[in-house]
C-alpha cells in the first residue's frame, strides 16, 4: 500500500510505529493464511491422492523386482554393461583441449565461459576459438558447454554460431541444463550435471526431451548410483559420473567478482573466499567468474575416485569424467594419464598406488565425497 487516506482524524491524534508495524503483521498474516488455504485441498481430494500414491508404490515395486530378473538375464548380453569405461574430460583452455587430445577419452568437455570478461567478447570471439579448439582433436568428440543461466537471446546467439561451424564442416556436440534444447540445435546434445540426475524417471523424462547423456548428480552414493542404472530400463542415452576434480558446488546470478577488488580481503584471483553458514561454520571456497559475471563457487576439496574404479565398473555407467577446469597443463596432463592407467589394471595394488600419485599432485584435500557414504549430514 502506498497510500492510505482516513476522514475525520481527530487533531494531535499519534499512532506509534510499533502500531503500525504490528497493523503491518497482521495483515500480513492474514493474507499469508488465506494465500495457503488457497491451495489446500478438500478431503477427497487428499484420500485420492493416497490412494493413487499406494497404487503407484505397489506397482513400481513388482516392476522392479521383474526389471531386476530381467536385467541380471540381458545384462550378461548387453554390451552397454560388458563394454570398457570409458574416459571424458572437462577443460576451459585451448592448451588444455591440446593436451586432452593426446589421450584415450571419448569427449572433450570444452567450458570456454571463464576465457572471456563479458557477453560481447565471448560471442565475437567463440565461433573462432571452437574452431581452433576442434583443430587440435584427434579421435575424440569435441562438445561445447554453454553458459549456466543461459537466456532466450544467448541461445539465438549460439545457434547462429553452431549453424555457422556446420556451414563449413565443423561438426560439434553441445552440453546444456535446458532440456528440450535439442528442437533448436542440430546436433549431438548432453545434459550438464548442473541438471541434478537422481533417479531413472529423471533420466526417462530428460531423454525424451532429447538429451543423448546425462551425469548423476555427484551428491549419490555407489548404492545409489546402482540403483538408479538398475531401474533405469530403457537405457537408451550415457549416463556419466564426475570422478575427480574439485566440484563446483553452487552457480549464483550474484556477481562477487568485486570480492577480488576489495583491499581487506587481499583475495587475489586464485585465493579462496570463507564462507559462513547460520551456525557460524566457516567453508572455504573458490569463487570464479564467467563472461556473464555469473558466479562459479568451488570446492575446496577434490573429489578423487580412482581407488573406486573397479567398484564404480560394477554400477554399469558409459564413462567418469575428470573435470580438470582452473588446472593447468602439468596437472592436466598427469591427472588424464593417471586415470587411464587405472582403468587398464584396476588391481587393488596399483589402484592405491595410482592414488597415491595424486596425493603428489594435488594442493587439495582428496575427498570421495558422497560416493560411500551419501549424504551423512542428511541421516543426522
Amino acid at each position: 500500500m502506498n497510500n492510505i487516506t482516513i476522514n475525520d482524524f481527530p487533531d494531535n491524534l499519534f499512532i506509534p510505529t510499533s502500531k503500525l508495524n504490528k497493523i503491518r503483521r497482521e495483515i500480513l498474516d492474514k493474507a499469508s493464511e488465506k494465500l495457503l488455504n488457497y491451495y489446500k485441498k478438500d478431503k477427497s481430494q487428499i484420500k485420492d491422492a493416497k490412494s493413487r500414491l499406494n497404487r503407484f508404490i505397489k506397482n513400481y515395486k513388482s516392476k522392479s523386482i521383474k526389471n531386476n530378473e530381467n536385467n541380471n538375464l540381458k545384462n550378461k548380453n548387453n554390451s552397454k554393461f560388458n563394454n570398457k569405461l570409458g574416459l571424458s574430460v572437462f577443460v576451459d583452455t585451448l592448451e588444455l583441449v591440446e593436451i586432452a587430445s593426446k589421450y584415450d577419452v571419448k569427449k572433450i568437455y570444452f567450458d570456454p565461459s571463464y576465457l572471456f570478461n563479458n557477453p560481447e567478447e565471448y560471442f565475437e570471439n567463440i565461433e573462432q576459438i571452437l574452431t581452433n579448439a576442434l583443430a587440435k582433436i584427434t579421435t575424440q568428440e569435441l562438445v561445447w558447454v554453454l553458459p549456466s543461466f543461459i537466456s532466450d537471446n544467448e541461445i539465438e546467439n549460439c545457434m547462429k554460431v553452431l549453424n555457422s561451424l556446420e556451414s563449413k564442416k565443423v561438426p560439434i556436440s553441445i552440453m546444456s541444463d535446458v532440456p528440450g534444447i535439442n528442437e533448436l540445435f542440430n546436433s549431438n546434445i548432453y545434459g550438464n550435471h548442473t541438471l541434478n540426475v537422481w533417479n531413472n524417471f529423471c533420466c526417462e523424462e530428460l531423454s525424451e526431451s532429447g538429451l543423448n547423456s546425462l551425469i548423476l548428480s555427484p551428491e549419490l552414493s555407489y548404492d545409489e548410483m546402482k540403483i538408479l542404472v538398475s531401474k533405469y530400463i530403457k537405457k537408451d542415452i550415457d549416463l556419466e559420473i564426475i570422478a575427480h576434480g574439485n566440484l563446483e558446488v553452487i552457480v549464483s546470478n550474484d556477481d562477487f567478482s568485486n570480492l577480488k577488488d576489495n583491499k581487506s580481503l587481499n583475495m587475489k584471483k586464485q585465493d579462496y573466499a570463507i564462507l559462513e553458514d547460520k551456525k557460524r561454520k566457516k567453508f572455504k571456497y573458490k569463487v570464479i567468474s564467467d563472461f556473464n559475471n555469473k558466479s562459479h563457487i568451488i570446492n575446496k576439496d577434490c573429489l578423487c575416485l580412482i581407488d573406486e574404479i573397479s567398484k564404480i565398473e560394477k554400477i554399469g555407467i558409459d564413462s567418469i569424467i575428470l573435470d580438470c577446469r582452473f588446472s593447468n597443463d602439468n596437472y592436466t596432463a598427469n591427472i588424464i594419464s593417471i586415470y587411464q592407467e587405472g582403468l587398464k589394471n584396476p588391481s587393488k595394488k596399483n589402484l592405491n598406488s595410482l592414488k597415491n600419485q595424486v596425493y603428489s599432485l594435488s594442493h587439495s584435500y582428496l575427498s570421495k565425497g558422497n560416493f560411500l557414504d551419501g549424504r551423512l549430514h542428511e541421516k543426522k
